[in-house]
């Protein structure tokens, strides 16, 4: 099995994070200007820091889910490589390691790795660039382990 690569590229869930994040940068205005104006006294004020809190997790995560070089998920003879999201180090799982495959989220748009008691690693749909891409990921995993026959 020669090594194979499937990027993470969450653009839609990366659109979605900008979106939200400006949002919030609108109702912390929006809040500063009542507290400046003095209408709703410290509320207005508690609103504004607690917007801007959300506007500031929220681009770390844009920043943080941004695609750059090997990060992904790695196929090869020996096993997988799982980038994680918000972490430096990949995860490291040989084939023998992986005890079952399986799908879960209502539209089965999770793939569940299960390593053991402890070890459960999740790759998630909304992390790659099409559905196309995760299907190709899926396949491959499945077609080395095969899914349980009860997974529905």
């Amino acid at each position: 099995m020669n090594e194979r690569f499937y990027p993470f590229n969450p653009r839609t869930l990366r659109l979605r994070l900008a979106l939200t994040g400006l949002t919030a940068l609108g109702l912390a205005a929006w809040a500063l200007r009542g507290f400046v104006r003095g209408g709703g006294g410290a509320l207005d004020g508690a609103r504004a820091g607690m917007a801007l809190g959300l506007a500031l997790t929220l681009s770390v995560l844009w920043t943080r889910l941004r695609p750059r070089a090997g990060w992904g998920v790695t196929l090869s003879a020996l096993g997988v490589k799982v980038s994680r999201p918000l972490s430096r180090a990949p995860l490291e799982l040989t084939w023998d390691d992986i005890q079952q495959v399986s799908r879960s989220g209502k539209m089965r748009d999770s793939l569940l790795l299960w390593g053991g008691p402890e070890v459960r690693v999740s790759v998630g749909r909304h992390l790659f660039a099409s559905e196309a891409d995760f299907e190709a990921l899926a396949g491959a995993i499945e077609h080395r382990k095969p899914r349980p026959i009860l997974d529905a």
